[in-house]
Order: structure tokens, then sequence, then C-alpha cells
């Protein structure tokens, strides 16, 4: 009896912990025109070689490509990228670890994790799919690279989004 109990308990708390985390990226993911802000008042800080100019410019047509979902796009490179945002690599790899904390891989795979994320939260239907659809819905290459990925970098567990 005190096994179960304790094995009850501990699952609960774990639950509590993982809710709250959902609820923190939830929130986050509300937030995310507030974090485009901020990152623009930060950038007197940053020591780059791209005039402030092409910086806000570069950073208006990266938000409209972010919104425009085409991070979908399978095989998507920098390369690619940089011509559909109109400029060179070097300028777009420099504001992205600038403005985004990131490589360039490393946002696209952010991206798509807070499209699924979002997914999950705004639409009920999409917590009835298998999560290998939900991976290839967001172009990863693998289910696991999608649950590894919410571990490490969300710290969180996909049950817990569908559950939610």
């Amino acid at each position: 009896m005190l096994i179960i109990v304790s094995s009850w308990s501990y699952n609960r708390r774990k639950d509590r912990e993982y809710r709250k985390k959902y609820d923190e990226l939830i929130n986050e993911l509300k937030q995310k025109n507030t974090k485009a802000d901020e990152s623009s008042k930060g950038k007197d800080q940053i020591n780059s070689s791209i005039s402030s100019e092409t910086e806000k410019k570069l950073l208006k047509k990266l938000e409209t490509f972010e919104n425009s979902e085409k991070f979908l796009k399978k095989g998507i490179n920098i390369a690619y990228l940089s011509n559909f945002l109109n400029t060179n690599p070097k300028y777009l790899s420099e504001v992205i670890k600038n403005y985004k904390s990131q490589n360039f891989n490393t946002y696209i795979n952010s991206l798509r994790i807070n499209y699924i994320v979002d997914h999950l939260y705004n639409d009920p239907k999409y917590r009835e799919y298998k999560i290998s659809y939900l991976a290839e819905n967001a172009v990863m290459l693998h289910h696991r690279f999608l649950l590894l990925h919410l571990r490490r970098k969300k710290e969180l567990h996909l049950h817990t989004l569908l559950i939610s």
C-alpha cells in the first residue's frame, strides 16, 4: 500500500511539474511578438558588421518568414532563405545568431517545434494524431527527433501536451 501511495504521489508531482512547464511554454508562444520587440531594443549592445538599417529590414523579413510557415518546407537551408529574403547568407546568419541567439538549423527547428506546440494547444484535433504524423507535418526527420528536441529544449514530454 505504501508503494502504491508513494508512486501515485511521485507521478502526481511530476505531472504538476510538466503542466507548469507546459503553461510556461504556452505563455512564451503568446508573447512571441513582445520578444521580438525586446530583441530589437537590445541591438545597441550587439557588435555587428551590418548596418542598423539592414538589420531592421532583415528582422522584419524574418518576422514575415516566421508568420508565413515557409519554415515547414522540406530541405530548407540558409541559401534558400537568404535568396527568399533577398539578402546574403552571411548577413542572415549573423542576424539570426545575434537576435535569435541560435544558429540557422536550431532556429528552423525551434520554429517547427513551436509550430507543433502551438497547434497542439490551439487545435484539439492535433492531439489525436500520432507522434510520427506530427513530426512529418513539421518536416522533422524522425519522430524521435521531435521528442528529443521537446525534452532538451523545452523540458517537456509530448504526453503532457497531448493530455492538456
